[in-house]
């Protein structure tokens, strides 16, 4: 199966107790076939967060994962912006 993921900034209004003004993120899967969707929220946007959610994936999606499709943002990369091929 073919899955989507992306992260997403949260707008602060939206997270009704929020003290410290974190800046948080969501990150989502879809499933392009059945669209079932798998979420978290983390603090940043980080390669260690991304992967993190991707190797639970399989297990709260119940199925396996053969492709996964992103925009190659550096939370997915690793990469910096001065390593990116054009």
């Amino acid at each position: 199966m073919q899955i989507q993921v992306d992260i997403k900034y949260v707008p602060r209004k939206c997270i009704e107790e929020n003290p410290n003004e974190t800046q948080y993120y969501q990150i989502i899967a879809i499933d392009e076939y059945s669209r079932k969707r798998v979420a978290a929220i983390v603090d940043e946007k980080s390669v260690t967060h991304t992967s993190e959610f991707l190797l639970t994936l399989e297990s709260k999606m119940g199925f396996k994962i053969s492709t996964v499709q992103t925009d190659n943002g550096r939370e997915f990369t690793n990469m910096g912006i001065n390593e990116r091929i054009c």
